[in-house]
């Protein structure tokens, strides 16, 4: 969170690292862009972000020994720019899931009943869970998708599951249940993946 309506962050990375895609989430910023700097801090890339969601992604050529980037952000003059979580790396691409995915809430509410039925609730906005059914695809790609899910398990990622169009699905930071429902016929596999949003 910011002081002001616009900031510039800085970010080090350990070493160079390679990476084609950017995400932001939980952000009130309207305005964004991203440049990306070598390890002799030469400009590799300037990327504008489309900021018209609270959370975006942007996939780019692949960038190599990047060093260090900067978020340059700001926001509407209604309250201080925030920024919830950003991301750079090496985006693996999916097969599309079946169409008929949706977006199911997760209550973290609780709830309390007397035995004459007074109740008290306290209210926490739920998590956004998504049960993914991956058709058929070619042992190649579900081979890449299991190596890069042997390196994070159960652990944080961001997906962005229509990545051409974010009114209703948003690009996601979230936790998975791992790869489930597998399924082989001949040289092609099916599997399911459910999602649940992580904060």
């Amino acid at each position: 969170k910011s002081l002001g309506l616009d900031d510039v962050i800085t970010v080090m990375f350990p070493d160079s690292l390679s990476g084609n895609c950017f995400f932001y989430g939980y952000s009130n910023a309207t305005a964004m862009q991203v440049d990306f700097y070598s390890s002799s801090s030469a400009l590799l890339a300037s990327k504008t972000i489309d900021c018209t969601y609270d959370s975006g992604s942007s996939v780019f050529t692949q960038l190599d020994n990047v060093r260090w980037l900067t978020v340059t952000a700001s926001c509407p003059a209604t309250e201080d720019l925030y920024i919830g979580g950003i991301a750079f790396g090496k985006g693996l691409i999916f097969p599309d899931p079946i169409a008929s995915f949706i977006k199911v809430p997760k209550s973290l509410s609780d709830k309390d009943t007397s035995s004459y039925g007074q109740t008290a609730v306290q209210v926490i906005k739920p998590l956004i869970t998504l049960s993914l059914d991956f058709p058929p695809t070619d042992k190649i790609t579900y081979e890449s998708i299991y190596q890069q899910f042997n390196l994070v398990d159960i652990g944080h990622i961001w997906i962005d599951v229509t990545e051409n169009y974010h009114v209703i699905n948003r690009p996601l930071y979230c936790t998975s249940d791992g790869i489930s429902g597998t399924n082989r016929d001949g040289d092609y596999y099916s599997f399911k993946l459910k999602i649940t949003e992580a904060r």
